[in-house]
């Protein structure tokens, strides 16, 4: 997704978070890598090791197939709120919804094979990677499909620069004819680059995947026979000095780079004819060439050989518990209906968003702000009720945004309590003032600002502080309740990746 996401709902929604928003390559060394865990898997430390193995297995990998220009430099492995081990809390921005690689049970389509979600142009980030508990801890993976950390730096690669596969994946020939340096077409496997060696071999179910030699199909222009692959020599066990992508045949022991277009450097030249998925969606650019316009090696980041620590350094943090503090705006302005549906809106977000467990507090700003409730753990019907008494009364004075935000982070600090990681949901219709007097301590303190706004525009300083503390922005329509309550309901959708603890229509669903 962009940067800015529009959501065309019953109100508008916009995203100011984005993939790799935390995620920097500084020094040469990535920083701020989320690594999370499902709460559906089970409490299993031997998963948190199995994690970091990769990770350290990967990094180097990464190093060299950037050529000296990138590693893992800091990551963080994010458990569920659910174990039960002695973890440090995450701060803000450190949820599974926003993490760049999950784990994750299987995916029906792909089992246990690693992915990439990709929707957006060449060139763009992904949305994340998925792996799986058994694909961590499963050793028959290297010998079936080679390295760990080679597959992980093939979805890296999807996902940091928005390149695709040189393979023949789903809907691509594995083979075709090319025209390249010939008076006639002659036959070529679908790869990069075309100095990878190997044969076309038809493994033969009957007699145990034996390999056998491909007929051609006269029907169809005379290609290898379905079911007919490419073995690169080096997969065969036989001698293989040259190189190929990491998009194209990672799982060969001898691959350890990119394709690029480096006529000094024949051995790994890119294939443009080849029919695959990288080829049509990049314009037939080498991924080096996609790589290296990214605004990581773009004129920076440039090859360090010097560096002797590449591995990663890594730290296991806990999924922050939800914690939710309404600020809302009681001013002169927002008298009549402004107010109404303001608390309908909240009432709803109480009694029928919010997941139980969640801690949930409130505050009113006018010209002051005022605490109204500090933050109530919801386990029944009888604390959201608690809540919903204490919304404001009838609104009156001035619009002081920043005093009202000030109460917020009291509520979440109160009792010693830990802002961090805690979402200030700010109502507002007004321009309002004080914002600017109180953003170095929500920075500071990791707070996360989700502002909603009567409208279609807002405070400055408040989208600036939005932004700044990845929240989300919403602006709505000033008659319409429905939107607003639908703005509420995606505020209260649990960031933890447990789509079986949100509350909707009053009824609470757990899963077994």
């Amino acid at each position: 997704m962009h940067l800015c996401k529009l959501f065309l709902l019953l109100s508008v929604a916009v995203s100011v978070y984005g993939v790799f928003s935390e995620v920097n390559l500084v020094n040469n060394g990535y920083e701020g890598i989320v690594v999370a865990i499902n709460p559906s898997i089970p409490e299993d430390a031997s998963l948190v090791d199995n994690i970091k193995a990769l990770l350290n297995e990967a990094s180097p990998i990464l190093w060299s197939a950037t050529k000296n220009r990138a590693y893992l430099g800091e990551v963080t492995i994010l458990v569920p709120s659910t174990w039960t081990g002695d973890y440090t809390q995450a701060t803000h921005g450190q949820v599974y919804n926003k993490a760049d690689i999950i784990v994750a049970d299987p995916n029906p389509q792909y089992m246990d094979t690693p992915y990439t979600i990709q929707y957006q142009q060449c060139g763009d980030p992904g949305e994340y990677i998925h792996l799986t508990p058994n694909f961590l801890s499963q050793a028959e993976h290297d010998e079936n499909y080679g390295s760990k950390g080679k597959a992980l730096i093939h979805e890296w690669a999807h996902l940091r620069w928005g390149v695709y596969d040189e393979y023949a994946s789903e809907g691509y020939a594995p083979f075709y004819y090319s025209n390249r340096g010939a008076d006639q077409p002659y036959l070529e496997a679908t790869r990069c680059p075309l100095a990878l060696g190997g044969v076309t071999r038809y493994p033969n179910p009957t007699y145990g995947n034996q390999l056998e030699h491909c007929t051609t199909d006269p029907n169809n222009n005379f290609l290898p026979s379905e079911g007919c692959l490419f073995f690169p020599f080096g997969e065969l066990g036989q001698p293989n000095d040259l190189s190929a992508s990491l998009m194209s045949h990672q799982f060969v022991d001898q691959v350890v780079h990119f394709c690029h277009n480096d006529k000094t450097d024949p051995t790994n030249m890119h294939n443009k004819e080849a029919p695959n998925e990288h080829n049509r969606l990049c314009d037939q650019r080498s991924v080096w060439e996609v790589m290296m316009a990214s605004s990581d090696f773009n004129a920076v980041n440039h090859p360090n050989p010097t560096l002797e620590n590449i591995l990663p350094t890594i730290n296991v943090r806990q999924q922050p518990t939800n914690r939710y503090v309404l600020v809302l705006d009681t001013s002169g302005s927002m008298s009549g209906t402004n107010y109404e549906i303001t608390m309908q809106a909240s009432t709803d977000f109480i009694m029928n968003y919010v997941p139980n467990g969640a801690e949930v507090g409130i505050v009113e700003f006018s010209s002051l702000g005022y605490i109204l409730s500090y933050l109530v753990t919801i386990n029944s019907e009888n604390d959201r009720q608690y809540l919903v008494n204490h919304l404001p009364g009838s609104p009156d004075g001035g619009t002081n945004i920043g005093s009202g935000i000030d109460m917020g982070i009291q509520v979440l600090e109160n009792n010693g309590g830990v802002a961090a990681g805690g979402h200030l949901i700010v109502l507002t219709d007004g321009q309002g003032s004080g914002v600017d007097s109180i953003e170095s301590e929500v920075r500071n303190k990791h707070v996360v600002v989700d502002s909603i706004f009567f409208g279609p525009s807002g405070n400055l300083d408040l989208q600036q502080l939005t932004e700044d503390t990845k929240g989300i922005m919403y602006y709505n329509d000033v008659t319409d309740i429905t939107g607003l309550k639908e703005t509420f309901k995606q505020l209260a959708e649990s960031p933890d990746g447990n789509l079986y603890t949100n509350t909707y229509q009053g009824v609470t669903f757990t899963s077994y």
